[in-house]
């Protein structure tokens, strides 16, 4: 087969690895009507990879059910940065490498937003990746326990965008501060992290008792950073409280009735 890479749907073929067309390409180059044919071909099979590709990276995201971002009641919470959180579903911070921080208190929405804009990244073609710290150190320290850590710390530090959920949930110690300080180390102007927690940077040394890495992690996670801190109640709490009252009413109109 010659080169035919001069010609730019050859090269898209090329690409495709479209053998079959290429050993023909005097033929197809020379005739109009196979020329148009196999452009519409090249178009198909490249419309066809982007999908196989998106559904591939969405299946290894490992978000799970993702609640639409478009459902979000943004005037629940006392007080939210939605210019800066919409900015961010333009997926612009991946470019500069910008870490995210969600911080606030439980029910207000943390998880759902790291899930999509997890979700918004695979979509868009890039590898991304949603757990939560207490699954990430776990494996990890399983990991460490066996020597398979580095191999391990290579496939979190592959997606170009990593969610890690509720740091700051449970009780760390030594081990889990360090092994988490790897984790930000080898993404460090690398790739994007998002970081969920309940907790403000001032508690840190709190969640992770006599850990001297935690000041490094913080450094490291800050040093390029978007922080949406979003105050008020819990949403969750105020929703089962209506559907706590609407099956109450339920009741008692079937009791009445």
């Amino acid at each position: 087969m010659k080169k035919t890479n001069s010609h730019p749907l050859a090269e898209r073929a090329e690409l495709l690895r479209l053998h079959g067309l290429l050993a023909h390409w005097d033929e197809v180059e020379n005739n109009p009507e196979m020329l148009a044919f196999s452009r519409t071909l090249v178009d198909w099979e490249e419309r066809e990879a982007q999908e196989r590709r998106q559904r591939r990276l969405l299946s290894t995201t490992k978000v799970g059910d993702v609640e639409p971002v478009s459902g979000f009641d943004w005037k629940w919470p006392k007080s939210i940065p939605r210019d800066l959180i919409e900015d961010l579903f333009s997926l612009g911070f991946l470019a500069q490498k910008t870490n995210v921080v969600f911080l606030g208190t439980s029910g207000l929405g943390k998880t759902m937003l790291a899930k999509n804009l997890v979700h918004e990244t695979a979509r868009a073609g890039h590898e991304a990746m949603f757990i939560s710290a207490a699954d990430l150190l776990d494996e990890l320290i399983s990991e460490a326990g066996r020597t398979g850590v580095e191999r391990a710390l290579k496939r979190y530090a592959k997606p170009r965008l990593l969610a890690i959920d509720e740091v700051g949930y449970l009780s760390y110690d030594t081990r889990h501060a360090d092994l988490l300080l790897r984790v930000i180390q080898k993404r460090h102007r690398m790739s994007s992290t998002i970081v969920t927690t309940n907790r403000p940077f001032s508690e840190w040394r709190e969640m992770f008792p006599n850990a001297s890495s935690v000041v490094a992690l913080m450094d490291r996670l800050t040093e390029n950073c978007e922080l949406v801190h979003i105050t008020g109640d819990s949403y969750r709490a105020h929703t089962a409280k209506l559907r706590r009252e609407e099956r109450e009413a339920n009741r008692k109109s079937r009791r009445k009735g």
